[in-house]
C-alpha cells in the first residue's frame, strides 16, 4: 500500500469517521434541543390557557361564594334576633342554625359545612364527618374573627375553593365550599372562545376544550361547540379524543383524513386543568410545527457532506505534498541504483522538514560515495597497470629459469659422458648438484606456474572491479 493511499485512508478515514460522528451528535443533540423548546411551548401555551381559565373561574367563584356566605349570614342573624326577642332559646337557634346551613345546597356541589375555632367540624352534610378534623383545620386558626378569605384545595384529584365567615354570636366558622369545576357554566364562552381561538400553533394549529364528556366547549369552527365528538376516528380507525379524555394529560401523533382526501399527520398535546374540570387540547399539523427541525436536519446533512467533500480534498493536497517529494527522492533512488549509476545526480532540497532533511543527508551520502568509487576507480586502474607489470616480468622470470632447466639437463646428460677417473668424482658430484638444482627449477617452474594462475585471475577480478567501476559516472 503506497504512503498516499495509507494517509488516506488512515487520516481521511479518521477524519471522516469523527466528523460523521461529530454531525450526527450535533443534529441528534440539535433536534432533541428544537424539539424540547417547541414541547415547552406547547406546554405554556397549555398552562396560559389554564392560567387564563383559572383566573376566570377563581373571579366567579369568589363571587358566587361571597353571595352565598352572605345569604348564610343572614339566615344566622335571622335565628339570633329570634332568640334575642325570646322566640327560640339558644340551643334551638344554635340547632336551627346548624341544620339550616347544612342543608343548604348549590350549583351540582355545593354546600355548607360549620366548624368550631380549632377546625372541628360540628356539622356537615355527610354525618360521617362530623367531630372530624376539617382539611383546612391549620388555615381556619390562623384566621383573624373578622376576616373573610378563600381558599383552594384538591379533592378526589378536583380542585375546591371554600369561602370562610366567622359568625361571632354562634362562635362559629361557616365554610362555604364547592368544585370549581361548577362554575364553568357561569363563563362567558363566547368571549372565552374568541380568546383562546387567536391563539396559533403553526399555520393551522390552534388549542380547543373539552369536557370529560367529550364535548366541546371552544372550538375555532362554531358548528362543532357543543358536540360530543368522542366517536371520531383517525385514518387508522382510532378514537383520538376517547384516548385524551382517558389519558388527561400528554401528547401524540396520528393520521387525520382531510377533507379533500388526503391523509397528514398531525399531533394532539392535552393537559387537564383541574379548576374547570376540562381539558385543554392543542392539535395542528406535524410538518407546521416541527417543520423547523426537519429543516435544520437537511441543512446540517448538506452542510456536512460538503464538509466531508472539502475535508477529503484538503487530505489529498496534504498527502500529496507529503508525498510528492518521497515519490521524487524514490524515483531519484531507483535511477541511481538500476540505472547508469550517475553519482553526479543530485536531489533538491524544496523544504525545511523532516523530508529535506532527508535529502540533504541523502545528497551527502552521494558525495561521500563519489569520493569512493573515484579512489576505487583509481586504485582499480593503477591495480590494472601492476598487474600488467608483474605478468611481464613473471613471463620473463619463467623463460629464464626453463632455460636454466634446459641446460642444466643438458649439463647433467654431457657430465655422464665423462669416462676418465678423474673426473668421475667431480661428474657425479655436478651430476648430483645438477639434479638437486633441476629440482628446485622445477618447482619454481611449478611455482611460477602458479602464481601466473593466480595472476590471471587477479586480472580477471581486477577487469570486472573496473567494468563495475566504469558504470559510475564520477
Amino acid at each position: 500500500m503506497k504512503i498516499k493511499t495509507k494517509l488516506l485512508t488512515f487520516i481521511g478515514g479518521s477524519s471522516i469517521l469523527l466528523l460523521v460522528t461529530a454531525f450526527i451528535l450535533l443534529v441528534i443533540m440539535t433536534t432533541e434541543k428544537i424539539e424540547k423548546d417547541l414541547f415547552k411551548q406547547l406546554e405554556n401555551e397549555k398552562i396560559n390557557i389554564s392560567k387564563q381559565l383559572d383566573d376566570l373561574i377563581t373571579t366567579s367563584a369568589r363571587s358566587y361564594l361571597s353571595a352565598v356566605g352572605n345569604e348564610s349570614e343572614h339566615i344566622v342573624d335571622t335565628y339570633y334576633r329570634l332568640y334575642q326577642s325570646n322566640e327560640l332559646s339558644f340551643e334551638k337557634a344554635e340547632e336551627l342554625v346548624l341544620k339550616s346551613l347544612t342543608e343548604y345546597n348549590f350549583l351540582e356541589s355545593g354546600f355548607i359545612f360549620i366548624t368550631n375555632n380549632d377546625g372541628i367540624i360540628i356539622s356537615h352534610p355527610d354525618a360521617k364527618k362530623i367531630g372530624t378534623i376539617s382539611p383546612m383545620q391549620a388555615w381556619i386558626r390562623r384566621q383573624k374573627d373578622d376576616e373573610r378569605n378563600f381558599k383552594s384545595y384538591e379533592e378526589s384529584n378536583r380542585n375546591k375553593i371554600v369561602y370562610r365567615v366567622y359568625n361571632k354570636n354562634f362562635d362559629i366558622n361557616i365554610c362555604v365550599t364547592v368544585f370549581t369545576s361548577d362554575f364553568i357554566s357561569a363563563l362567558d364562552m363566547g368571549e372565552l372562545n374568541k380568546t383562546i381561538s387567536n391563539i396559533n400553533i403553526g399555520d393551522n394549529g390552534y388549542p380547543f376544550l373539552l369536557n370529560k364528556y367529550g364535548v366541546v366547549q371552544t372550538e375555532r369552527d362554531s358548528e362543532l361547540i357543543n358536540q360530543n365528538i368522542l366517536g371520531y376516528l383517525d385514518a387508522d380507525n382510532n378514537k383520538i379524543f376517547e384516548r385524551i379524555i382517558t389519558d388527561k394529560d400528554g401528547y401524540f401523533t396520528y393520521k387525520w383524513l382531510e377533507k379533500d382526501g388526503n391523509i397528514k399527520n398531525k399531533f394532539a398535546s392535552f393537559l387537564y386543568e383541574k379548576n374547570s374540570g376540562l381539558i385543554i387540547v392543542i392539535t395542528g399539523y406535524r410538518n407546521e410545527v416541527f417543520g423547523t427541525v426537519e429543516s435544520i436536519k437537511k441543512f446540517l446533512i448538506i452542510f456536512g457532506s460538503i464538509l466531508i467533500i472539502l475535508l477529503l480534498v484538503i487530505i489529498y493536497f496534504i498527502a500529496t505534498t507529503i508525498t510528492t517529494p518521497i515519490v521524487h527522492f524514490t524515483n531519484r533512488l531507483i535511477d541511481i541504483s538500476h540505472g547508469d549509476g550517475d553519482l553526479t545526480q543530485r536531489m533538491t532540497r524544496e523544504s525545511k522538514d523532516e523530508i529535506g532533511i532527508m535529502v540533504n543527508n541523502f545528497n551527502y551520502f552521494l558525495d561521500v560515495l563519489h569520493d569512493m568509487v573515484a579512489e576505487i576507480k583509481d586504485s582499480a586502474s593503477k591495480s590494472y597497470e601492476l598487474k600488467d607489470k608483474i605478468v611481464y616480468r613473471i613471463n620473463e622470470t619463467s623463460a629464464s629459469i626453463k632455460k636454466i632447466h634446459s641446460n642444466i639437463v643438458s649439463i647433467k646428460n654431457q657430465s655422464k659422458q665423462l669416462k676418465d677417473s678423474d673426473v668421475e668424482t667431480l661428474s657425479n658430484y655436478l651430476i648430483n648438484s645438477m639434479t638437486q638444482i633441476s629440482k628446485g627449477s622445477e618447482k619454481i617452474s611449478n611455482s611460477m606456474d602458479s602464481v601466473t594462475e593466480n595472476t590471471l585471475l587477479l586480472e580477471q577480478n581486477t577487469d570486472k572491479l573496473i567494468r563495475k567501476v566504469n558504470r559510475f559516472k564520477i
